[in-house]
């Protein structure tokens, strides 16, 4: 009885040894990837003046403090990843634009390309119509929308994605 109480003993302390010896791998799993950081810039423009609409002539910058918006799946960040990408969490980034309509947006990426789902905020704006024809000139209030673009990005990389509102 005594060496069948021992033999269990041992045999439970071996198994502990080996199956508790995991700590590593489960450290390293635990911190995930080394993130660097790569960044999206651009300049946001719409359309805001009608008199100007002559070839070679450019959009108006938009105001200051329009919302930009990158979204990333966590799960981008693992090259081996076992689980389905719906089960990583998302992480947003965002930003706003300056008195020139410029954004930028620093995303975390791993040692390989992530894609960045972009949306920016809608916004209201005074259009200056056409005054030609003799038509007096006027005002129109309208709700300006941009794109979402999806911007592939890579690690310590600068992107420049520009954006033209429409209305």
């Amino acid at each position: 009885m005594k060496k069948t109480l021992l033999s269990v003993t041992v045999c439970a302390l071996v198994g502990m040894v080996i199956f508790g010896s995991c700590k590593k791998d489960e450290e390293a799993l635990a911190t995930g990837p080394t993130l660097t950081t790569a960044t999206i810039t651009g300049k946001l423009t719409a359309n805001t003046d009608l008199r100007n609409d002559t070839a070679g002539v450019y959009n108006e910058k938009v105001a200051a403090g329009v919302t930009v918006i990158g979204v990333i799946n966590t799960g981008e960040w693992y090259r081996n990843k076992t689980r389905s990408s719906y089960e990583y969490s998302n992480k947003v980034y965002s930003t706003t634009t300056d008195a020139n309509g410029a954004y930028t947006l620093s995303i975390e990426v791993a040692d390989q390309a992530v894609t960045v789902n972009m949306s920016f905020s809608d916004f209201y704006a005074d259009q200056q119509q056409d005054t030609t024809l003799g038509r007096a000139p006027s005002v129109k209030n309208l709700r300006y929308y941009a794109p979402h673009p999806a911007v592939i990005v890579e690690s310590t990389e600068t992107v420049i994605e520009d954006v033209i509102y429409t209305n």
